[in-house]
């Protein structure tokens, strides 16, 4: 008597069926796939993978096109080989505020997991990767955030955020800003110790950091990129609000950034960040991406 079917199983034969004839079926694929969990598409993916000797990717590649297809490979791509893909497209396309985005909110378990996947996907590190570009100011940055591993235990110090904001105001100010120790300060501390720094940094200097940094990005795209990183460490859910608007603002709507951030964003604070892009813009963040981004995939909108 034949072994009952796994869930998994049932699911890659139904893939399977969806994916087959000239006119595959979208309605089953979106079905399945945003209605499980990053992990619950991984292990369908392998059980697609050991039943059928073909993998779903190239397979769902093959049958879809355009914008839809790209959501349904993103979805089906493991997050860190995702990101690692999107940060490769960053640096090729000069669009490395995308390092600003991931460097900046996840844990140093992820970034491992990412950088790890770019050496496996591209034969060589992501840091020797950005020092390939022109390396400046805000390239140095970059490779800080991507080398650095943040302190995740350094909250149980109760005087590091009073210590580290009188040396951020020392690094900060002047005519000649030290950005070795600013790059320090921001890629090897913890986000909450940071956020308790930037909080006693305004104690200290008698002003927020924030009006400092944006007074120096203006011409400086070191001081750009370090008051994005502090956008993000601060309130991530408002950073990642802008984020979203950003992306459908100005004659086209940014396709590749708004896939990555639903995609991404989905299964960690979507509900907060919609909330956020409410309170802010006083809009549905849903109702916006539907209106804004043409012909907009329907698994997107399902994410959100």
């Amino acid at each position: 008597m034949a072994s009952p079917k796994t869930e998994e199983a049932a699911t890659a034969e139904c893939l399977k069926n969806a994916l087959q004839g000239l006119r595959p079926d979208e309605d089953v694929l979106i079905d399945i796939l945003c209605r499980r969990t990053h992990h619950q598409r991984q292990e369908i993916r392998r059980k697609y993978q050991l039943e059928y000797r073909r993998d779903l990717i190239d397979d769902a590649r093959h049958k879809f096109r355009g914008k839809f297809g790209e959501v349904v490979v993103a979805l089906l791509t493991p997050m860190p080989e995702y990101l690692a893909q999107e940060l490769h497209r960053a640096l090729r396309g000069r669009r490395q505020e995308v390092f600003l985005e991931v460097f900046c909110s996840y844990d140093n378990t992820i970034n491992r997991a990412i950088k790890k996947a770019y050496y496996e996907s591209y034969a060589i590190t992501l840091e020797s990767a950005i020092r390939s570009q022109h390396l400046d100011d805000f390239q140095m940055l970059l490779e800080s955030l991507v080398s650095n591993e943040r302190d995740e235990e350094d909250a149980a110090i109760p005087e590091l955020p009073l210590r580290v904001a009188r040396q951020l105001y020392q690094a900060v100010g002047g005519a000649e800003p030290d950005k070795g120790e600013l790059r320090r300060i921001f890629t090897t501390y913890s986000y909450q110790t940071l956020r308790d720094i930037f909080q006693m940094y305004c104690e200290v200097a008698g002003k927020q950091l924030e009006d400092v940094l944006r007074g120096k990005a203006d011409s400086d795209e070191f001081f750009e990129g370090l008051l994005t990183a502090y956008y993000s460490i601060q309130n991530p859910t408002a950073f990642f609000a802008r984020e979203f608007r950003s992306s459908m603002e100005g004659l086209g709507t940014r396709d590749r950034q708004l896939i990555r951030l639903v995609v991404t964003r989905s299964q960690v604070d979507m509900k907060a960040i919609k909330n956020e892009y409410k309170r802010i813009f006083n809009r549905s963040l849903k109702k916006d991406i539907k209106l804004m981004s043409v012909a907009c995939p329907l698994p997107l909108l399902l994410l959100v």
